[in-house]
């Protein structure tokens, strides 16, 4: 393909998609909000271009790929909020929660990897081993993971309680009160803190 250097990576994107129809590749031009531009590093996505980006920013000793991502619409589709009668546990029967804070992709590719996200629920834990322990299926059986789940579900309420505390009051994170207000905030952090802190053993 040839563009000028001060093309943009939406205009590379849609003169691949002219090849690729040209070519017999595909029978229409994909979507451009359903393709994505990265550099791949590794064996791994290193970053990725925004479609605004100019294509000057990619060099000659980068591996960029052009990923046809899941269909945006069909993303926001099920992206809707269902009504919530209708929404229930498959395993327990019970009614699911809610995602009441969505994590940003930048974190969940992070907690996502080699499992880190057990290293992070480990923190609040006083027995590093427990999650191996439970997940192990010789080790545990399904009533201490049962145990665990209904723990777990406590955990995410003071967390949430937290959240909704600081939301309101906004003591805790803008700081714009007196120093009285501050070390009230502080102390009711450090209570919940103690709290959280080895509730899921």
């Amino acid at each position: 393909l040839t563009l000028s250097k001060t093309a943009l990576m939406n205009g590379l994107m849609e003169k691949m998609n002219e090849e690729l129809v040209k070519d017999g590749v595909i029978k229409e031009p994909v979507p451009l909000e359903d393709l994505c531009a990265a550099d791949v590093w590794s064996h791994e996505v290193f970053s990725w271009y925004q479609h605004t980006g100019e294509i000057d920013r990619i060099r000659d000793s980068d591996k960029t790929f052009i990923y046809q991502l899941r269909p945006l619409l069909e993303v926001k589709e099920l992206s809707k909020p269902k009504e919530e009668h209708a929404v229930t546990d498959d395993v327990f029967g019970r009614p699911k929660r809610t995602r009441k804070y969505n994590l940003d992709l930048a974190t969940l590719t992070r907690l996502n990897k080699d499992d880190d996200w057990q290293v992070e629920l480990e923190k609040y834990t006083q027995t590093p081993t427990l999650l191996y322990s439970l997940f192990n299926q010789k080790r545990a059986t399904n009533e201490e993971r049962l145990q665990f789940y209904k723990k777990l579900e406590t955990f995410i309420d003071l967390c949430h309680k937290e959240i909704a505390e600081e939301e309101t009051t906004g003591t805790k994170r803008s700081r714009d009160g007196s120093e009285s207000e501050e070390k009230v905030a502080d102390s009711e952090s450090l209570a919940m803190t103690e709290q959280l802190q080895g509730l899921l053993d």
